[in-house]
């Protein structure tokens, strides 16, 4: 019989958005073959404080239109549903607002979700669980380690080092306790690391397990070229001021005179996509910058097969899985200096341009530098997915968390 696994994430794919935490779900796909995994993807039931600035700016209209419109979003989210065979279930719960109180929401799912997690445990009898993210998920699971008494592993991606730990006193003490008292905790790159043992983590039970990419079956050939003025450059992220797109489209301003077969194609969407499209309408750049919008998975990851160069200056990044993705298509990447995914993946190997954040002048002369070498992306792109074969793929990690696993389970029989 599989030893059972309870993960828990608030970011998991649903009906209504189905990349949402897809990373999660790579690991856990992995991870089936060996474990009963079930996983439980909290739904946290607080409308966005930015529907209530139209209230406040008395746009009546505009606010109950999106009110009615996040009631029935969360309407198309189902309690429970199999993804890949794996059980997934969506519990909701309700919190203090994110702004001071993100660090105590594990204590809310806990206290609205507590009779349906020991309901799961009898069904279950879990072994072990794995928190992503620290708020809410590493602070619910603690709870839950003092009732099931089973051991727990933490795996920290980023917003909990860069913004939660940042909030205020209690914050920071929150994690400090959480990072303590957890039985391991993996982390997914050397400054995220880092980081969390500046916090409170202990070095013997924190470590490293790298993240995968995402491959398609059909690939173009390695160093698959083109002539310098017919360049795709593309981004694949959220669209918020901290992906820096505006920067890429301020050093492409002046590379397109240079280069006008150049298109630069950008997947996603968010808060900052009507201040870009004006840019771009604004400085006459239509042509050569296309807004994609949203995209399932696996369509953005089909941008990367026509791709010649991968940029997203992006910062407080713990990792960034689409710098990876790119590479694995052989596809040369610009990211941004100390930073925690690039400054690894500059470590093992000449795969990536590194430029200083809000650099316009670093942007565009490592983007000429690309445009101009055909050999140079070539070069660049094979060490990139030779890089990947050896140290990002799915495989590796779960065999990494499975070693975890096995040792965190024999101790804790041993002690039981």
């Amino acid at each position: 019989m599989k030893p059972k696994i309870l993960v828990i994430s608030e970011l998991y794919p649903n009906k209504e958005k189905p990349a949402f935490g897809i990373f999660v779900e790579r690991q856990v796909n992995q991870l089936k073959e060996k474990y009963d995994v079930v996983v439980v993807a909290p739904i946290r039931v607080f409308p966005p404080l930015s529907i209530f600035k139209d209230l406040f700016k008395l746009k009546i209209k505009s606010f109950f239109y999106n009110i009615k419109k996040w009631k029935n979003d969360l309407k198309k989210i189902p309690e429970h549903q199999k993804i890949n065979e794996v059980e997934v279930y969506y519990p909701r719960y309700t919190s203090l607002p994110r702004q001071v109180f993100h660090s105590t929401w594990g204590f809310f799912l806990y206290t609205f979700q507590k009779k349906f997690f020991e309901e799961l445990q009898k069904r279950n009898n879990f072994e072990l669980i794995h928190a992503h993210y620290a708020t809410a998920p590493g602070l619910c699971a603690l709870y839950l380690k003092k009732v099931f008494n089973i051991p727990v592993v933490l795996s920290i991606h980023g917003s909990d080092v860069y913004y939660t730990v940042h909030q205020n006193r209690m914050a920071k003490n929150i994690l400090k306790f959480i990072f303590d008292k957890v039985d391991y905790i993996v982390t997914n790159s050397t400054i995220t690391n880092k980081k969390v043992l500046e916090i409170g983590g202990r070095i013997e039970t924190t470590e490293i397990v790298r993240l995968g990419g995402e491959f398609n079956k059909k690939q173009a050939p390695l160093g698959s070229v083109k002539h310098c003025r017919e360049i795709n450059i593309l981004t694949v992220g959220y669209l918020e001021e901290r992906k820096g797109h505006i920067y890429v489209l301020k050093a492409l301003k002046s590379l397109i005179k240079l280069f006008p077969g150049i298109k630069y194609y950008i997947v996603g969407n968010g808060p900052k996509e009507e201040e870009l499209q004006t840019y771009v309408k604004e400085n006459n750049m239509s042509e050569n910058v296309i807004f994609e919008g949203y995209k399932p998975h696996k369509e953005a990851i089909s941008y990367f097969e026509k791709a010649d160069i991968f940029i997203l200056p992006s910062w407080n990044e713990a990792f960034g899985v689409v710098y990876v993705e790119a590479l694995a298509h052989s596809v040369p990447v610009i990211g941004c200096r100390g930073e925690g995914g690039p400054e690894d993946l500059s470590n093992l190997g000449n795969c990536i341009l590194l430029v200083e954040k809000q650099n316009v002048t670093e942007i565009e002369e490592n983007l000429l530098k690309l445009i101009k070498s055909e050999d140079l992306r070539y070069r660049m792109g094979n060490v990139g997915k030779g890089i990947v074969n050896q140290h990002f793929t799915w495989k590796k990690n779960a065999e990494k968390m499975s070693n975890i696993y096995d040792r965190l389970i024999a101790s804790s029989n041993i002690r039981n």
